[in-house]
């Protein structure tokens, strides 16, 4: 929820001497020490500072974060999750029993989940279908990616199902 970029991550000590995915500067021994910058560092930051993706000097983003996290932390987690299953379990049941395949629900979160199509669904067809109801989701190959939200309700799912059928 927070702004694009910028994110909160816990890394337990097992990943303390991991391979950050993405390497920079910011997240080198000692590159908050500017005047210094220009001797390169081959060491990372202590701990969780090496994962760090080079987004942190944009300090604008922090009070969008920190706003973000309240309101979380006021919803909770688990009633975003709860209302989230609330309103695509049907939807989710009936693409199911259209031929698309969703993981279970012990296997992913209630806010994420991709649709795999079935290949007698025409997905160029979907995706017109899509636009002119104006649906947002990601295609992914022959996948979509779908994240629903708070902002989000059981209508959209049903409008979403409807395109399908």
């Amino acid at each position: 929820m927070g702004a694009y970029g910028l994110g909160v991550a816990y890394y337990s000590a097992s990943f303390n001497n991991g391979d950050p995915i993405e390497d920079n500067w910011i997240n080198r021994y000692e590159s908050e020490d500017f005047a210094n910058l220009v001797n390169y560092q081959e060491n990372y930051q202590p701990k969780a500072g090496r994962y760090n993706m080079g987004e942190v000097s944009n300090f604008v983003n922090t009070p969008m974060l920190i706003k973000a996290i309240e309101q979380i932390l006021e919803w909770q987690p688990k009633n975003i999750q709860d209302y989230c299953k609330n309103i695509t379990d049907e939807a989710v049941n009936t693409l199911r029993e259209m031929g698309c395949f969703i993981e279970g629900s012990n296997y992913r979160a209630a806010h994420l989940f991709g649709i795999y199509v079935p290949s007698h669904i025409d997905i160029d067809v979907l995706k017109a279908r899509f636009a002119a109801q104006k649906i947002f989701v990601s295609f992914r190959g022959k996948a979509i990616r779908v994240a629903p939200h708070v902002y989000n309700s059981k209508a959209d799912f049903d409008k979403l199902v409807s395109c399908f059928k």
